[in-house]
């Protein structure tokens, strides 16, 4: 609507606007036409041509002898209105990953105590899945978008660029470099920098860094927070203890540590520990090692990161760094929901993680001597 519409325009649209928005609800009765009139400084014959058109559309219609109400059309659109408030897309990378359906257990137990609905999606660690899953949802009656991305570089995927010029309320669970995007999630490199030093304050000196995936930025800022914590501690890096490999196509970072793990057995001289990429990646490594005969912790210390559940029920339970998974959950939610209701500002924020001390980095049996 434009300063250059007719008269009688401009006022239907700021009466369907008022309908639309709910202000005006369904069988709801309008002003007399005399008021407005008066509401509007216009003449009589404006306000008839201004609700003959809102008639057409269905948003109103008139008894005789008792005035104009919101009509059954405007009913249905408000509902449509009540079902888009009341529903998010979550796009996850891997749903069998025990890191991301803890922090999509988090926010459907959030959604729920707001009468909210959670379509998610599996995008199977595929940009062009992420990219169709997306539109896929957007036709659906989502308000916003809680985002695992698969995104290995410092731009922003295109797909995830255009929803950010359609200014559609987002948030990210997986690391966004660019600081325009909502982030909740953790600090990564503080976490390195907690693992290494663990491991540096136990006696280790040859403390090694395993990645299935050197190009993932979570990798990056890990790495980063290893190589701090050995420096603090006076161990400069040694990129022989570096063991990185590019992404080659193995989705499970489980066997992904396997095979890094048979290639360890096969070099002769083993680190003495290992801070590892992930709990995944770090139980791939230990399941190599133990079907070789070489003991953990004795022979190789293991740390590893997320603390999945499985992380401490397996054989010789896993030393790891904690991330916040249900904290990341609600507060994703929460921080959708405010962007949702239209704050604009941009929320990013990085939780602390916790180390959690068991037997696979060799502190209890230290502590027992």
């Amino acid at each position: 609507m434009t300063v250059n519409d007719p008269l009688y325009h401009r006022v239907a649209e700021s009466i369907r606007e008022k309908i639309i928005s709910g202000k005006l609800k369904y069988g709801e009765r309008l002003p007399s036409q005399k008021d407005l009139t008066l509401q509007y400084h216009v003449s009589l014959i404006t306000v008839k041509r201004a609700l003959l058109e809102l008639v057409k559309d269905g948003l109103v219609h008139g008894q005789p002898g008792r005035g104009v109400f919101v009509g059954v059309v405007a009913h249905s659109v408000a509902l449509e209105k009540s079902a888009r408030s009341e529903s998010i897309g979550v796009i996850i990378t891997d749903l069998t990953s025990p890191f991301y359906s803890s922090v999509l257990r988090a926010v459907e137990l959030e959604a729920a105590k707001h009468n909210c609905f959670v379509i998610f999606s599996n995008t199977d660690h595929t940009v062009p899945n992420e990219a169709q899953q997306i539109e896929r949802l957007k036709s659906l009656p989502v308000r916003g978008f809680i985002v695992a991305s698969r995104q290995n570089n410092r731009m922003l995927q295109p797909h995830i660029e255009a929803l950010y010029k359609e200014a559609m309320p987002l948030v990210f669970v997986s690391y966004a470099h660019d600081k325009r995007i909502n982030y909740i999630g953790t600090d990564h490199r503080m976490g390195g920098y907690l693992a290494a030093e663990h491991l540096v304050h136990l006696g280790y000196k040859r403390i090694a860094f395993v990645t299935p995936d050197v190009d993932n930025p979570l990798s990056i800022a890990r790495y980063r927070g290893y190589l701090d914590g050995l420096a603090e501690n006076g161990l400069p890096p040694d990129k022989a203890q570096v063991v990185a490999a590019k992404n080659d196509g193995a989705l499970n970072r489980f066997e992904s540590g396997y095979k890094i793990g048979k290639k360890i057995v096969q070099n002769k001289k083993f680190p003495q520990a290992i801070f590892a990429f992930s709990d995944l990646t770090a139980l791939g490594l230990k399941r190599a090692f133990l079907e070789n005969g070489i003991r953990i912790p004795q022979d190789i210390a293991l740390v590893g990161f997320d603390d999945v559940p499985m992380a401490s029920q397996s054989i010789v339970p896993l030393t790891t760094i904690r991330q916040p998974m249900d904290q990341i959950g609600r507060l994703a939610f929460d921080t959708l929901r405010r962007k949702i209701d239209g704050d604009r500002s941009v929320t990013r924020i990085s939780l602390m993680p916790q180390l959690v001390v068991r037997q696979s980095c060799g502190a209890k049996a230290k502590d027992s001597l």
